[in-house]
């Protein structure tokens, strides 16, 4: 392909921003043709006084706005379960929440719109502006965007007249003013086309690929809860399962520590009775005061009366004991609390602890 032929610009070189300002203004007032205008930094108002159109670059990040705002509805819709043949969300109710609850749709609207407009300001920033990275400058002059500001006019537009411009420039304390001769290649056009296509490209690949990950996204079926294992149920025993072991010593020494260490601090060390009732006199609030009762009471409890169930926390064989030891207290009538509950007739106790007085620990 061969060089496309050089083109040349006049180009007025300031000092100040205020004199390229002015130069500027009047330039455009005369009707004069201005190519550009270079500088080391954003000049306020310089675009104006360029009578530059409006920038593409606003129309852009609108656009990659509404973008994100689209991508933000569907994602959320998608996820909060409206299914359709090819799409499956996850219909799930969190905090007592309904379905497509739009209020908390909010910020994720706010985020990805801000985040899509953003990029897509920078992106078409680039695109429009024709910069890339190893861009070449098209007008080589000494200083200029360093710490020099620049104005470029076209010799090939209407309204052209060096006399005029020269004379207009130095009205405005130009600093210099010459012939530059553009840099050109002739791969520049070709260069930035393929530039401009592959971001547009990428761009697109970016979001088909995120689409096509969301809608292909492997379903996940809410995982059922975990029931708790109900608790085993009580078995209570028989007066005549308990009666064959009443006499047992060892049992009895058991259930008179087990007694002092998880029913004392309710009925006192020698069972007269604290909060709860006094347990050697004949009077009996919870059945009457057969081994049987006696345990079926340790097991269960007496929830309303402060008592839990201790088949909850002890063993089948230490609930017996504490039965047993308790059933030797019966009928001892240990000055302590008043009496409770009904009177009974209790059994004679015959076990080899029946004649011992229970003692403290």
């Amino acid at each position: 392909m061969p060089a496309s032929p050089s083109r040349r610009f006049l180009v007025a070189i300031f000092a100040e921003e205020d004199d390229i300002l002015s130069a500027t203004r009047a330039a455009t007032d005369a009707q004069f043709p201005v190519y550009d205008a270079f500088t080391p930094y954003a000049v306020h108002g310089l675009d104006v006084a360029q009578k530059l159109p409006r920038s593409k670059v606003t129309w852009i990040a609108f656009f990659g706005g509404l973008v994100g705002f689209l991508t933000a509805s569907f994602l959320q819709t998608y996820t909060q379960g409206v299914t359709t043949g090819a799409l499956s969300g996850w219909p799930l109710i969190i905090g007592g929440k309904p379905f497509l609850p739009w209020p908390a749709f909010v910020p994720v609207w706010f985020e990805l719109t801000v985040l899509f407009a953003g990029l897509s300001a920078a992106g078409g920033m680039f695109i429009v502006n024709g910069l890339y990275p190893g861009k070449k400058p098209r007008l080589l002059i000494d200083g200029v965007t360093n710490d020099r500001f620049a104005l470029a006019f076209d010799p090939q537009g209407s309204g052209f007249d060096e006399a005029k411009v020269r004379g207009l420039m130095a009205a405005h304390h130009v600093a210099e003013i010459a012939w530059v001769d553009e840099v050109a290649t002739s791969m520049d056009g070709a260069l930035r086309l393929f530039k401009r296509v592959a971001l547009v490209c990428s761009g697109i690949v970016v979001i088909a690929v995120g689409i096509w990950a969301a809608v292909n996204a492997p379903h996940r079926e809410p995982e059922a809860p975990v029931l708790a294992a109900a608790p085993k149920p009580i078995v209570l025993l028989t007066e005549t399962e308990l009666s064959a072991v009443a006499a047992d010593a060892k049992l009895i020494a058991a259930g008179e520590a087990k007694f002092h260490t998880t029913c004392a601090v309710c009925h006192g060390e020698k069972a007269e009775g604290k909060v709860g009732p006094n347990l050697t006199d004949k009077f009996w609030i919870h059945g009457k005061g057969t081994l049987a009762d006696i345990y079926a009471t340790i097991a269960q409890g007496v929830l309303e009366k402060g008592m839990p169930s201790w088949a909850l926390t002890l063993q089948p064989d230490e609930l017996k004991a504490l039965a047993i030891y308790i059933g030797t207290l019966r009928g001892r009538n240990v000055p302590g609390k008043e009496p409770q509950g009904n009177p009974v007739e209790l059994p004679i106790a015959t076990s080899p602890a029946a004649a011992a007085t229970p003692t403290a620990p």
